[in-house]
């Protein structure tokens, strides 16, 4: 039989477990990697239902019925700490969606930013021109296949140590990740799905929009 200190250890170990988030092995693995942590953490701060799970399909996110959501991955499989560049750049590309649908949608934080962006009759052309019916959605698809192109760039770059004969990975500067069309920055694309026009594959976020995408994932202006 358990003694009273046993049973209150027991209690305390499930309690953490319990409140241990779906993300949390991501948001560990990103942070070792030298990767921007601040969506994922908003994701678990709200304590929003996402989860990751497998798919023999490509990247995709699907969100819940009221909050939450699926990130589906190929790499689901393999664990995060052992995720390579293009892992990473897909993960990312779905937790945006993820957290734009369970915070910056949601959380008074983000109020003012979403009445803006809403009230921009500029920005709503250019992604109408990208979508017609809903170019809310080509916008935010806009930013998530940013995201994707950043994280690809932030990826710690292997650099050859003579000392070793080994290729260590070094973290790439900030300034590195500058606003740079067909670099940093990716259009709406999508132009071979149901909705999207020809014009979704040259419609790209401008530099406010990557300044406030560079905000909402590393918490500083773009450089």
């Amino acid at each position: 039989m358990l003694s009273r200190l046993g049973v209150v250890i027991f209690a305390l170990c499930l309690s953490s477990s319990a409140l241990a988030h779906a993300l949390s092995p991501h948001q560990a693995a990103a942070a070792a990697k030298g990767l921007p942590t601040k969506l994922i953490d908003e994701i678990i701060t709200v304590n929003a239902d996402v989860v990751v799970a497998y798919t023999s399909d490509g990247p995709h996110y699907v969100p819940g019925w009221m909050s939450g959501g699926t990130i589906y991955l190929p790499s689901a499989n393999v664990p995060p700490s052992e995720w390579r560049r293009g892992d990473w750049s897909d993960f990312y590309n779905e937790c945006f969606s993820a957290w734009w649908g369970n915070v910056f949608m949601r959380n008074n934080t983000y109020r003012a930013q979403r009445d803006a962006l809403r009230g921009d009759t500029g920005l709503r052309a250019k992604y109408a021109a990208a979508h017609p019916r809903d170019p809310w959605l080509a916008q935010e698809e806009g930013y998530s296949e940013t995201m994707a192109s950043v994280i690809t760039i932030a990826y710690p770059r292997l650099v050859y140590n003579e000392e070793t004969g080994t290729y260590d990975p070094h973290p790439v500067p900030y300034e590195d990740l500058g606003y740079r069309i067909g670099w940093t920055v990716a259009a709406v694309g999508h132009s071979d799905r149901p909705g999207y026009t020809p014009a979704a594959e040259e419609t790209y976020p401008d530099a406010g929009e990557y300044d406030s995408l560079m905000r909402w994932a590393f918490g500083r202006p773009a450089p």
